[in-house]
């Protein structure tokens, strides 16, 4: 990655642990789970965007850059 550079994360969002998305059944994880996946590999979270879509999941923009940048 790029000094100064940012990592976008676009994923479906759990409202609690252990949940599953809808059309796939795949285990999707908490907004804390995925800051806390990135952090432990030198990640920091810089923003959490909301996104606007049709079919009521809960999608979220993360941002990160690496630590020391």
């Amino acid at each position: 990655m790029k000094a100064h550079g940012k990592l976008v994360v676009y994923e479906a969002v759990a409202r609690k642990p252990g949940e599953k998305y809808r059309s796939c059944k795949s285990i999707i994880y908490t907004r804390e789970q995925i800051i806390e996946t990135f952090a432990k590999n030198g990640f920091q979270l810089d923003q959490v965007y909301k996104t606007v879509n049709s079919n009521r999941s809960r999608v979220r923009v993360f941002t990160f850059y690496k630590k020391g940048d």
